[in-house]
């Protein structure tokens, strides 16, 4: 992988904001469970929801908080995946380095 010009100071920066998306994804789990688990608790307390409703309404919200976990999940696996693609292009390098000699 050849960069030229201003392409590695481009690269840098989106790996700097994506980095924040993802800390972002992790730090807003616990805000989104707190958030979950206090609808509930004002479900109950105003007694607006019928019992079946209740559970539908406890499914619902349980289901939205998860969307958060797959969201920081994918952000690290996409993680995973761009340490790949880097140390397979040092091990090419490497092994291009290696040739020389």
């Amino acid at each position: 992988m050849s960069f030229s010009g201003r392409a590695p100071t481009i690269l840098l920066i989106a790996i700097i904001l994506f980095a924040k998306t993802t800390l972002f994804s992790v730090v807003t789990l616990p805000v989104e469970f707190n958030a979950t688990n206090r609808a509930l608790k004002w479900l109950n307390t105003v007694n607006i929801t019928t019992p079946q409703e209740h559970e539908g309404a406890k499914d619902a919200l349980k289901c939205a908080a998860l969307t958060y976990v797959v969201s920081a999940l994918a952000s690290m696996l996409c993680w995973y995946n761009i340490y790949l693609f880097i140390c397979q292009d040092l091990m090419t390098i490497n092994e291009l380095y290696l040739l020389k000699f």
